[in-house]
């Protein structure tokens, strides 16, 4: 069975920034090994984890100038190992945490004990996991945040997407999706971004395809605050996946927040058919997006680099894991100038 979803207008509106500027990057270190996940720029290191190939270390330390500090946490299903865990890694202050939805567990340790002597000494706590929960993070005021993400095609009596919020001892659910086509709305619920405010406070969260941006309030409650619907979902489905219509524009990537503003890698030129005739080779997402906390668009930079994951600090830098025309991973350095 096909079915073809362009989309339409439904309420879509392309974002326009009101300033544009190039943004200069600053490779910092040796190429990296591997599939950076994420980055997090802390006072004085720069905490990446990402998949490595044959078993080998998913989490690494390096310095602000890109030199490697230490390395820890293979990839496996041994104890202190990860399958997943480095795609949602979240640190607060000392703790580094790992959540693995595939396992079921959350792997947490001391940085600075790690930083010190190499000790990793890794304390695992179970998840307790509801069925088709695809996502589970701690947030920074200390909440969990679990994405329950039904198929499209069974359980058609529940919501395909339920968010589930729990703090202060009581449970929240918000229920209301943001695409309503089930089984789109389901892929886009598995490639996903998920971010909250540096207080725990707000949460943002936008998926794949299309491009959304959903910002939700978490204080007494999980209330969704604002939804952008920039780039519609324009895909065709058929045999349980889908493939992109040539109309289809590339849109946000992963995200990171400050107190004042959001950033998402973006893409939002590149159609699909431009894409399929480039043999696949040119570089998506070779830009960064700035909106601020209602969801408005601000700013937009342009590189020369894929930007797979990025952290910005005092919204003046950023930091970014990178990819070049040629497949190479670097970690890189920027001055935000607007």
């Amino acid at each position: 069975m096909m079915i073809s979803c362009s989309g339409g207008d439904g309420g879509y509106r392309a974002p326009i920034f009101k300033q544009e500027a190039r943004l200069d990057f600053e490779i910092l270190g040796d190429e990296f090994f591997g599939s950076p996940s994420n980055i997090v720029a802390t006072d004085n290191y720069l905490l990446v984890s990402g998949y490595t190939r044959n078993g080998g270390p998913t989490f690494f330390v390096f310095d602000k100038n890109g030199n490697p500090v230490r390395s820890g946490i293979n990839s496996g299903r041994g104890p202190g190992e990860t399958i997943s865990g480095y795609i949602n890694m979240f640190v607060d202050d000392d703790t580094v945490q790992y959540n693995d939805v595939q396992t079921g567990w959350r792997l947490a340790f001391s940085l600075e004990e790690f930083l010190r002597d190499g000790t990793l000494e890794i304390q695992m706590e179970a998840l307790d996991l509801p069925g088709w929960c695809t996502y589970a993070m701690r947030t920074p005021k200390g909440d969990e945040i679990r994405l329950i993400s039904r198929s499209g095609k069974k359980d058609l009596d529940m919501p395909q997407r339920t968010i589930q919020l729990e703090s202060e001892g009581a449970t929240y659910e918000y229920t209301e999706p943001a695409i309503e086509d089930r089984e789109i709305a389901f892929f886009a619920s598995l490639q996903r971004s998920i971010v909250y405010s540096p207080d725990g406070t707000r949460m943002v969260v936008s998926g794949v395809p299309g491009f959304i941006l959903e910002i939700f309030n978490l204080e007494g409650g999980i209330q969704r605050k604002t939804i952008k619907r920039f780039l519609p979902p324009a895909v065709t489905l058929e045999n349980g996946s889908y493939t992109q219509n040539d109309e289809y524009v590339f849109g946000g990537g992963n995200l990171c927040t400050t107190e004042k503003y959001i950033y998402s890698a973006y893409d939002g030129e590149r159609t699909a058919k431009e894409f399929r005739a480039s043999g696949m080779n040119c570089l998506l997402y070779d830009k960064i997006a700035v909106f601020d906390w209602d969801g408005n668009p601000k700013y937009l930079y342009k590189s020369d680099y894929r930007i797979m994951s990025l952290s910005v600090e005092n919204d003046t830098t950023v930091y970014a894991c990178l990819e070049t025309e040629d497949g190479k991973h670097f970690v890189g350095k920027a001055s935000l100038k607007l």
